[in-house]
């Protein structure tokens, strides 16, 4: 068994294992993640009779924290081969990225955890919880015009969101112009997009979505004034 921290020149490698455990990501996700995201990520994996069984990537976020940012790492892809597992290999990912991450002096790591229990032994501590609903009903009267974000928005975006929700919260992860590009590209991926609603040529309101079995809508941002009952 051997741990270690695979070169840029390397990530591509962890595309089967993640096809094996992930299955229901499609092929569209993957081929944006592994041309955008392991671009600047790290990964970290076990080998074991020769090939990859366990992997570990951190996908770097920086994270405005009161008036201070810092440089921080999203945990992804934690995954074992079904027939390697039970053999401590998450643990030892974790232990290893987690002691890289303090040696650089990085404040907190975090993750979205399939079960909250899996990373309580390592410390991890449970934060909050997303709400999701079931929405039904006819599309509205909005004097709005809505449509499809394209990457040369960008910019209005990340301004949009600096200017009425940045002052709204004390931690949250830096939304420039990059972060709504790949957002834009991840959603597209997924067979979807980014909406945003403008009016008078300036942006009110906005939302990723995806469609999978159904329409998924994410992280929706907009004025009050604009909000439906």
């Amino acid at each position: 068994m051997q741990l270690r921290k695979l070169d840029g020149s390397e990530h591509s490698l962890t595309r089967e294992l993640w096809e094996k455990v992930f299955k229901e990501d499609s092929k569209e996700f993957l081929d944006y993640y592994y041309f955008i995201k392991v671009r600047d990520n790290q990964i970290y994996v076990i080998e074991e009779d020769g090939e990859i069984r366990s992997m570990l990537q951190l996908n770097p976020y920086t994270l405005q924290v009161d008036k201070k940012q810092f440089s921080c790492n999203y945990i992804i892809a934690v995954a074992t081969e079904e027939g390697y597992r039970k053999r401590g290999y998450m643990g030892e990912l974790l232990r290893k990225s987690m002691r890289d991450m303090y040696g650089r002096k990085e404040p907190f790591t975090f993750l979205m955890p399939a079960a909250e229990a899996i990373y309580t032994p390592y410390d991890f501590r449970f934060i909050y919880k997303q709400n999701q609903t079931e929405m039904y009903g006819k599309e509205g009267s909005m004097e709005v015009d809505l449509r499809d974000a394209g990457i040369g928005d960008a910019s209005d975006m990340a301004e949009f969101f600096r200017e009425y929700f940045a002052p709204l919260y004390q931690v949250y992860a830096v939304r420039d112009e990059k972060y709504y590009q790949t957002m834009v590209f991840e959603q597209m991926s997924e067979n979807g997009g980014v909406k945003l609603m403008k009016q008078d040529g300036h942006i009110v309101g906005m939302f990723a979505y995806a469609r999978e079995d159904n329409l998924y809508i994410r992280e929706p941002l907009y004025l009050k004034q604009y909000e439906k009952d």
